[in-house]
């Protein structure tokens, strides 16, 4: 154990020049931007409307493009490794192969963090621009002689409030989708199955109720489903909707993404220490 931490740490600084020395996170990053101002962009305003229902649908779309990326930087985390031979070469003579594991997942977690906060930074500036995230209000026309009045439905501490659990729950889901890509990642030699196999799990993850027809009971489930949840009954609220935030969803969101993400993490130890890595 005495050795495990500097080793760890000697395979981070490797991930780490790799993630700041390459393309991917920057092309990721971009792409989350993208996507976000598209979203930003070809919002259809109402009058009805407040700058928390612009921020949270462009934050729900950045999270998607980043939830796409990681899926891809983590099944491609070890299948590509394997796939260049340099896990042949590295493992034997000065890693074990949990050091590898770990030092991936950490990485893979970092990634994760990082587009949240790409994600979320275009929300809020979009947010910003288009009126400020203030008080969700609504205007009560005079009557009676009386003079029209503007009653607070939500105040902006209470909204703020909201979409924090909403984007802490977010990342929480993020790492775990790439900490599953990493478990499949560990299932096969080459990144194309791998990638396969990615995109299979998210489209059943992503789309169980359009495809398979699944009950909301069945999506509760479902790790992914909570921060989706979360971001359309903040919109509904900054349109002044009389919906009922549940206190649960925070708690049961963050639960249910660190058991998807250790489990992840476990069965990639179990399986990538038993692989023949000669062959």
């Amino acid at each position: 154990m005495s050795g495990f931490f500097p080793r760890i740490g000697r395979l981070l600084s490797v991930e780490r020049q790799k993630v700041v020395g390459g393309r991917t996170l920057r092309l990721g990053a971009l792409a989350v931007l993208g996507v976000a101002g598209l979203a930003w962009f070809s919002h259809d305003t109402t009058s009805e409307e407040t700058a928390w229902t612009l921020t949270s649908s462009v934050l729900a779309a950045g999270l998607w493009a980043a939830e796409i990326f990681l899926l891809v930087a983590g099944t491609t985390a070890i299948a590509g490794e394997s796939a260049q031979g340099t896990l042949k070469m590295i493992l034997p003579h000065a890693y074990r192969r949990s050091d590898w594991i770990v030092a991936k997942a950490l990485t893979l977690t970092g990634m994760a963090a990082l587009l949240l906060v790409v994600a979320l930074g275009a929300a809020l500036l979009a947010g910003a621009l288009s009126g400020g995230l203030s008080d969700v209000t609504q205007t009560i026309p005079a009557a009676f002689g009386g003079e029209a009045r503007v009653e607070v439905l939500r105040p902006a501490s209470e909204m703020w409030g909201l979409l924090a659990g909403s984007a802490v729950v977010a990342g929480a889901a993020l790492a775990a989708t790439a900490l599953l890509g990493l478990l499949l990642s560990c299932l096969f030699e080459g990144v194309v199955p791998a990638l396969s196999a990615g995109f299979l799990v998210f489209l059943g993850i992503k789309s169980a109720g359009a495809l398979f027809g699944a009950s909301q009971s069945v999506l509760e489930r479902i790790y992914a489903w909570y921060p989706g949840e979360m971001l359309v009954r903040v919109e509904k609220l900054g349109r002044g909707f009389a919906e009922r935030w549940n206190e649960t969803l925070l708690p049961r969101g963050l639960a249910l993404s660190a058991i998807v993400a250790t489990a992840s993490v476990v069965l990639a130890l179990a399986i990538f220490g038993r692989r023949d890595l000669q062959s």
